[in-house]
């Protein structure tokens, strides 16, 4: 009996040293672990600017008199004003929540598991892919062989859909032009 339970851990543990206490988190070139990607961002830009610039010039000359009665009075004035005002806002507010399971592709010298995967999701004709790559500190991974995509180091996450629905969100070619003109 205690034989068979020895083999049998021995074929459970593919030959390897394996404690049955211990948790099965990533360590190893091929091990998968699941991110958690719960990532935010918000940005905000503001600008008002405002400018007036105004001046004017006056001449005036008055009538002549006796010998020069002929001359007329005569004046010019002239002013100017220029103003300018302007306001510019711009927000952007991103999120993405997903789980995506990921593989161990590589170690770094100081022992940190480089990490690549890719999920993809079709449904009616539209298609949803997510891939992630990173290095990742083995002891942030928890005891569920999971971690939380703000620690991973190096993060790339792409985030691309394609299919009818991403297709109508688009600016058609009409209206890009007219933007770009104008």
């Amino acid at each position: 009996m205690w034989v068979a339970s020895v083999v049998l851990l021995w074929n459970i543990c593919a030959g390897e040293v394996c404690s049955l206490f211990a948790d099965h988190r990533a360590r190893r070139v091929g091990d998968v672990l699941t991110v958690l990607v719960m990532e935010q961002s918000k940005a905000s830009s503001e600008t008002k600017s405002e400018a007036k610039k105004s001046g004017g010039h006056s001449f005036f000359t008055t009538a002549g008199q006796g010998p020069l009665a002929f001359i007329p009075l005569m004046g010019a004035s002239e002013s100017r004003e220029a103003r300018h005002e302007g306001d510019a806002s711009v927000s952007r507010k991103g999120e993405l929540r997903a789980r995506v399971t990921v593989k161990v592709v590589g170690r770094t010298e100081d022992g940190n598991l480089i990490i690549r995967g890719t999920r993809s999701v079709e449904m009616n004709g539209d298609k949803e892919e997510i891939t992630i790559t990173g290095v990742v500190r083995p002891e942030d991974i928890s005891p569920e062989n999971t971690v939380y995509s703000y620690q991973i180091a190096d993060l790339k996450i792409s985030y691309k859909g394609k299919g009818p629905y991403y297709r109508s969100q688009r600016m058609g070619i009409l209206g890009w032009l007219l933007g770009w003109l104008f």
